[in-house]
């Protein structure tokens, strides 16, 4: 049960880089359209277009981007149904130790509804595991994917300051400041 909290936590994480670098795929005749943009205290210091190699772990990161989505749909529903034991839980939050008359009451009744929506989460998390087993393989490939790229970047461009970077194409050619930090 501890290890759904740190592995949304990563997915929403490699999200959030994924959309900043994102850009629509881009087919290798087309090479000088993909740009890359270095940014550095929201200004331009450097516009170039992306080598072949830096443009194919581009598209190979998009692609396990894209892939990343059929992965994180059974996660909706986990989601929802933990969504409706943690509403379960705060209603049961209530203090189940009680102080009356000097002395301490335990509200048994709770404890055990408390230990039935426990063993409900517990069944639900085994029966998503799976899921969020492929969920967190798919994220750390994605993980290595953008070291690949961010790594072709920056021996490209060793002595460049910089503290953003945006890949530019046909359909995403406007700057914006601070998408993406490497």
């Amino acid at each position: 049960m501890n290890k759904y909290p740190v592995i949304f936590t990563f997915v929403l994480t490699t999200a959030a880089a994924l959309t900043g670098c994102s850009s629509a795929n881009a087919d290798n005749t087309v090479a000088q359209s993909n740009q890359l943009a270095f940014i550095k205290d929201c200004k331009v210091v450097k516009q170039r277009a992306m080598t072949q190699e830096e443009l194919a772990a581009h598209q190979q990161l998009e692609a396990m981007s894209d892939d990343m989505k059929d992965f994180e749909l059974p996660m909706k529903d986990f989601e929802a149904a933990m969504k409706k034991h943690e509403l379960a839980m705060k209603q049961l939050g209530e203090p189940v130790v009680e102080h009356k008359d000097g002395k301490i009451v335990i509200d048994q009744s709770k404890i055990a509804q408390q230990q039935l929506i426990a063993s409900d989460i517990e069944k639900l998390v085994a029966q998503y595991q799976p899921d969020i087993d492929q969920l967190s393989e798919q994220g750390q490939k994605i993980g290595l994917a953008a070291d690949r790229f961010t790594g072709l970047i920056r021996a490209a461009e060793p002595g460049l300051d910089y503290d953003n970077i945006q890949v530019l194409d046909d359909k995403n050619s406007q700057i914006h400041c601070g998408v993406y930090t490497l």
